[in-house]
């Protein structure tokens, strides 16, 4: 005797025909029961995207919500759950092109900050800038080593037009500098034109007049290889310089800066260090051989 079913016995056994063995009455209510499983990954997809975490539930929520839709659950909670995966995807790649602008600009700073710093205590080639004049437009030379003998250090903000960082650095710098009129302050935008320059320069320091210099400006090294924006260089009336700092800074670091009192304090740190360092002197009198 056989034991090979009759199709008889199959198809009573499986009346649906399919593998699962459910009968389509009941494999259409478990696809209405988890039509709202999409909308579910969308939900969490659109939750975790800030943190690069939705690509993922995001996918899933897609995969099933086309599913369903394929088996005839045309819900629209399953419409809303494919849209809610979609824009979770969208939007968790959106962050993670975000998070990587940041951390490139991030570290695109602290290589120009390091760069900067070793900077301090060179002495640039004596140049000349072709400044304009924000307010009445006068084009005048201007030039380091300065030849007006009442500017004892120079200030120079080069900034990139259109940045807000470099707005602010420019509005604060002119606030400052207006209350030392011993430090001569300029702009330079490397990128741009002069006019660009002026024009930008214009508006972040509304109506107080500000010398702007633009691409066609001849910096010498290592003013020329600037890599971030704003910059702010600081000279002495020798070319020296005391300081490079990288981004906008506030107005107490900016008036230690401009009235040369950080100068100050830098050099007297120095000297503190040297002598610090310096081998105690011998002493070679007869008493000391006895």
């Amino acid at each position: 005797m056989s034991d090979v079913p009759s199709p008889e016995l199959s198809n009573a056994a499986n009346p649906s025909g399919g593998e699962d063995g459910l009968h389509p009455v009941d494999r259409a209510f478990l696809a209405q029961k988890f039509a709202g499983g999409p909308l579910i990954f969308g939900v969490i997809a659109l939750a975790s995207s800030v943190l690069i975490l939705g690509m993922i539930p995001g996918a899933l929520g897609l995969r099933a919500g086309i599913d369903l839709w394929q088996r005839g659950v045309r819900r629209s909670v399953v419409v809303a759950g494919i849209v809610a995966s979609f824009a979770g995807v969208v939007a968790s790649i959106m962050a993670a092109l975000l998070w990587g602008a940041l951390l490139a600009g991030v570290l695109l700073g602290r290589d120009a900050m390091r760069e900067t710093e070793r900077w301090r205590g060179e002495v640039v080639q004596p140049f000349v800038l072709t400044a304009t004049e924000s307010i009445s437009g006068e084009v005048f030379q201007f030039a380091v080593p300065p030849a007006d003998a009442m500017v004892e250090r120079v200030a120079i903000v080069l900034a990139g037009v259109g940045e807000q960082p470099s707005a602010e650095a420019i509005t604060t710098a002119v606030q400052v500098a207006q209350r030392h009129p011993s430090c001569r302050l300029l702009i330079v935008t490397p990128l741009a034109s002069r006019d660009e320059g002026k024009a930008f320069a214009t508006v972040a320091s509304a109506a107080t007049a500000i010398a702007v210099a633009g691409r066609d400006a001849t910096l010498p090294a290592p003013l020329a290889s600037v890599a971030a924006f704003p910059t702010t260089v600081i000279m002495d009336r020798e070319g020296r310089i005391e300081f490079a700092l990288v981004g906008a800074r506030g107005e107490e670091e900016l008036e230690r800066l401009f009235s040369g009192e950080a100068a100050r304090a830098a050099a007297e740190r120095e000297k503190l260090l040297r002598e610090s360092a310096s081998p105690p002197p011998t002493s070679d009198s007869p008493s000391d051989h006895n």
